[in-house]
């Protein structure tokens, strides 16, 4: 019988189907030579959050899928397995799990003791894990795609619904890879955050060195 309560058992997805955008984005334009059925974008499922160790960030499928199509873009497959697989699970091991920071909880009687810990030391994640994927990213353009004529970005979306009087936040997050001049130059020019953006773990408490809030962030963090 595990251990951890049944929201927290294993990579935990990051919102409905409904929420992501398309897989695949086609090009709109009648004169493209290339055919209207051109694939200009390919979007990425992203995971950020498991229960006792940190997940890859996507499924073997997903990178699968990648390799196909920038192949016909001169992408060697090795080269994408080195940045997806490699160099994002250093960004991984950077995400928060939800059982070390319960169980810590656990061993505390009062909640109001353990509060300031969990909250200061999720923050640091959370900026830690944002600016490596920043790093993860931006290396990523300049090493591999750019050249090509290529960008990659992460970007998430949020919608909030009240249930019952019940709060629920919904979150979908996505590696958005542009495999055009033209589509790259739209993907800078849109935000890595969409939706709801909340303060980060109650980082607007008085304890808290600073407030961070997720509209600042490449992406909306993991547990939020």
């Amino acid at each position: 019988m595990s251990c951890c309560p049944s929201w927290c058992r294993g990579p935990r997805r990051a919102g409905p189907s409904w929420l992501y955008p398309d897989e695949e984005v086609k090009s709109d334009d009648v004169n493209n030579p290339n055919g209207p059925d051109f694939v200009v974008r390919v979007n990425m499922k992203y995971q950020t959050m498991g229960c006792t160790r940190p997940v890859l960030g996507f499924q073997p499928e997903q990178i699968k899928r990648i390799q196909d199509v920038m192949g016909q873009r001169g992408v060697d497959p090795g080269e994408l397995e080195y940045w997806f697989e490699e160099r994002l699970r250093v960004v991984q091991e950077n995400v928060n799990v939800c059982c070390p920071d319960t169980l810590w909880c656990l061993v505390f009687p009062l909640m109001l003791f353990c509060l300031p810990y969990v909250c200061r030391r999720r923050l640091e994640k959370v900026e830690k894990w944002d600016r490596a994927l920043r790093d993860w990213q931006d290396d990523m353009n300049r090493q591999l795609l750019r050249p090509r004529g290529m960008m990659v970005k992460t970007q998430s979306k949020s919608r909030v619904e009240y249930f019952e009087g019940e709060r629920r936040k919904h979150v979908a997050r996505w590696f958005a890879i542009a495999l055009t001049e033209e589509e790259a130059a739209k993907l800078e020019l849109e935000p890595h955050v969409w939706g709801t953006s909340d303060v980060v773990a109650c980082s607007c408490c008085c304890f808290m060195p600073h407030k961070v809030v997720e509209g600042d962030l490449c992406c909306h963090p993991p547990g939020s």
